[in-house]
């Protein structure tokens, strides 16, 4: 079964998924664009130093 999303912005117009050839970055668009300008990225990039922020990793220990 299909499912067809509205925008949210807009909620006039589907939404239809787009891929960045170069990239590779998967985005939901307003059929309607430019003139609604609703862009969802559906893989959000986030910085590697971010992640490890977030997350620390334990100091390593040496076993002699």
């Amino acid at each position: 079964m299909l499912t067809i999303m509205i925008c949210p912005k807009c909620r006039r117009h589907p939404l239809r998924t787009v891929t960045n050839h170069i990239s590779g970055d998967v985005y939901k668009i307003c059929d309607n664009y430019p003139i609604c300008s609703y862009v969802e990225d559906l893989e959000p990039w986030i910085p590697i130093d971010l992640i490890s922020a977030e997350h620390p990793t334990p100091p390593m220990s040496h076993t002699a």
